[in-house]
């Protein structure tokens, strides 16, 4: 803006204030004046609002605030708890898969006792090697076969298990703390055979 346009708008604004404003709506009576020291009521009232027009807008903003940040909240909490519950679903499906893999490597080994009259220590132990528990099935340590002796029956038991060889139930062939004997002196027990 150029000085002399500047200079025409300072006289304009000058000569406008010093003029009574006059609207279509208002009456002489209600005219404001610059000099009158009383304004009207209108003017009072406008005055009123324009004062209160921050705090209103201030109150609506904050009450805005606080609604997105409740319903911001609330929506983070429905997905944290949509993650939970897809996860404890994740881990259940996957547990029960592990288990049906666990059954049915017990239910081979009954299908492997069910074909044959007599499995011995040699065959089951192929069989375990085939299953490769080690690389398919990564939870379990070991499949075995454990045979229930009841009391009347130890001492046939213990005969026929240490005439074959590996002698299991030979005297002083595991006396260490890692050696697991069967107490077959309490009722029946169920002794792992291999």
């Amino acid at each position: 803006m150029t000085d002399c346009n500047f200079e025409f708008y300072r006289k304009h604004l000058e000569n406008t204030l010093r003029k009574p404003v006059h609207h279509p709506s208002m009456n002489a009576m209600t005219a404001i004046s610059p000099g009158s020291a009383q304004p009207s009521p209108r003017a009072a009232t406008w005055l009123r609002l324009s004062l209160s027009l921050p705090w209103l807008i201030l109150a609506v903003s904050l009450f805005t605030t606080y609604y997105l940040w409740q319903a911001a909240q609330s929506e983070a909490k429905g997905l944290l708890q949509n993650d939970f519950d897809f996860r404890v679903h994740d881990a259940g499906s996957r547990t029960k898969q592990r288990m049906l893999a666990y059954e049915q490597v017990l239910r081979g080994a009954q299908g492997l006792f069910a074909s044959s009259r007599s499995v011995e220590r040699g065959e089951f132990h192929a069989y375990n090697d085939k299953l490769h528990l080690d690389q398919n099935y990564p939870g379990i340590q070991g499949v075995g076969f454990a045979q229930i002796v009841p009391p009347a029956g130890k001492d046939k038991f213990i005969s026929t298990i240490r005439q074959r060889p590996p002698h299991l139930f030979a005297r002083g062939a595991c006396n260490g703390p890692g050696c697991a004997r069967p107490r077959l002196d309490r009722g029946s027990a169920a002794v792992i055979k291999y």
